[in-house]
Protein backbone atom coordinates (compact mmCIF):
# COMPACT_ATOMS: atom_id res chain seq x y z
CA UNK A 1 0.00 0.00 0.00
CA UNK A 2 1.34 3.31 -0.75
CA UNK A 3 1.45 6.75 0.99
CA UNK A 4 -1.32 7.97 -0.62
CA UNK A 5 -3.69 5.04 -0.62
CA UNK A 6 -3.14 4.97 2.78
CA UNK A 7 -4.08 8.82 3.28
CA UNK A 8 -7.03 7.84 0.90
CA UNK A 9 -8.58 5.01 3.29
CA UNK A 10 -8.38 6.98 6.55
CA UNK A 11 -9.95 9.68 5.11
CA UNK A 12 -12.65 7.35 4.07
CA UNK A 13 -12.68 5.80 7.30
CA UNK A 14 -12.86 8.80 9.35
CA UNK A 15 -15.82 10.03 7.14
CA UNK A 16 -17.59 6.21 7.92
CA UNK A 17 -16.86 6.75 11.69
CA UNK A 18 -18.51 10.58 11.40
CA UNK A 19 -21.69 9.49 9.70
CA UNK A 20 -21.85 6.34 11.82
CA UNK A 21 -21.70 8.48 14.89
CA UNK A 22 -18.98 6.93 16.21
CA UNK A 23 -16.68 10.15 16.05
CA UNK A 24 -18.24 13.80 16.21
CA UNK A 25 -16.83 16.32 14.50
CA UNK A 26 -18.27 19.84 14.23
CA UNK A 27 -15.43 21.07 12.12
CA UNK A 28 -16.44 21.28 7.99
CA UNK A 29 -12.90 20.95 7.10
CA UNK A 30 -11.75 17.72 9.61
CA UNK A 31 -11.14 15.47 6.13
CA UNK A 32 -8.71 18.31 4.86
CA UNK A 33 -7.25 18.44 8.06
CA UNK A 34 -6.84 14.65 8.40
CA UNK A 35 -5.46 14.93 4.94
CA UNK A 36 -2.99 17.36 5.63
CA UNK A 37 -1.73 15.67 9.07
CA UNK A 38 -0.99 12.42 7.49
CA UNK A 39 0.73 14.01 4.62
CA UNK A 40 3.08 15.32 7.11
CA UNK A 41 3.48 12.23 9.07
CA UNK A 42 4.30 10.34 5.94
CA UNK A 43 7.32 12.71 5.60
CA UNK A 44 8.40 11.18 8.99
CA UNK A 45 7.67 6.91 8.75
CA UNK A 46 8.36 4.67 6.45
CA UNK A 47 4.78 3.01 4.42
CA UNK A 48 5.31 -0.49 6.42
CA UNK A 49 5.26 1.37 9.92
CA UNK A 50 2.16 3.43 8.44
CA UNK A 51 0.35 0.32 7.58
CA UNK A 52 1.19 -1.73 10.25
CA UNK A 53 0.02 1.11 12.96
CA UNK A 54 -3.42 1.33 10.21
CA UNK A 55 -3.73 -2.78 10.94
CA UNK A 56 -3.24 -2.00 15.22
CA UNK A 57 -5.91 1.20 14.85
CA UNK A 58 -8.13 -1.23 12.92
CA UNK A 59 -8.14 -4.10 15.33
CA UNK A 60 -8.29 -2.54 18.03
CA UNK A 61 -11.97 -0.53 16.88
CA UNK A 62 -13.28 -4.47 16.42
Amino acid sequence: MTNSQAQAYAVIALRNLIEADIIRSNDKNIYHIMDRELYSLFDYISEEEAEERAVKILRCGR
